[in-house]
């Protein structure tokens, strides 16, 4: 999708928005782009374990994001290592960096 074009998604319960390079899941009448999408993403809060922001809520935030892009494997996989894998920190950030380029979602 050429930058700063956007897909108007027809009024369906869960519409596919598509192009040769993203394909997005959204609910009701949106209009959105990637790079809207990619913004979501980076507003993930980063996840430590030391503050008032659990695991969990971090789970919850990081699945809501990652669904918009179930489509595309490749934009999925992208968003994982560059705006999950980044917003975790400290001890937490200790545990997952054994599992390299083989950790999932």
């Amino acid at each position: 999708m050429p930058k700063g074009e956007k897909t108007k998604v027809h009024q369906t319960p869960y519409s596919k928005v598509s192009s040769s390079d993203d394909e997005m899941v959204t609910p009701g009448n949106i209009t959105v782009t990637g790079s809207d999408l990619l913004k979501e993403a980076s507003r993930i809060r980063g996840f430590s374990g030391r503050d008032d922001y659990d695991l969990s809520s971090f789970l919850r935030e990081v699945d809501t994001v990652l669904e918009l892009f179930r489509e595309n494997a490749n934009t999925r996989l992208f968003v994982i290592q560059r705006y999950v894998v980044t917003k975790i920190h400290g001890e937490a950030l200790n545990v997952i960096r054994p599992l390299g380029g083989n950790s999932t979602w």
